[in-house]
């Protein structure tokens, strides 16, 4: 399967084995959702009451990081910087404004 390109770099799955991450499953709903776009419905049903100038990350980017995080097990985001870090393929998914 091919993935979209993430800030110019290629992204490529193999089975080499290498750095790994329990966590792939994200790159394959990240392509599901943006065939789907389940999560851009759920965003234009929602009223953005914040006061724009002091938004930093749009609803869009901020659901879909909740949504991909409990699909990974991680349903407490306590760790959202940590995991953003750390794991290589939950990074690209998870990327804002992509």
């Amino acid at each position: 399967m091919r993935f979209a390109s993430n800030a110019g770099k290629k992204v490529q799955a193999d089975f080499y084995g290498g750095v790994t991450s329990s966590d792939g499953g994200t790159m394959l709903l990240r392509k599901l959702e943006s065939r789907k776009g389940i999560l851009i419905r759920i965003v234009g049903a929602l009223c953005d009451g914040r006061h724009q100038g002091y938004v930093a990350h749009s609803y869009r980017d901020l659901i879909r990081q909740r949504v991909f995080q409990i699909a990974c097990g991680y349903v407490d985001a306590n760790d959202s910087k940590t995991m953003m870090r750390a794991d290589r393929n939950v990074r690209p998914t998870l990327m804002f404004g992509v």
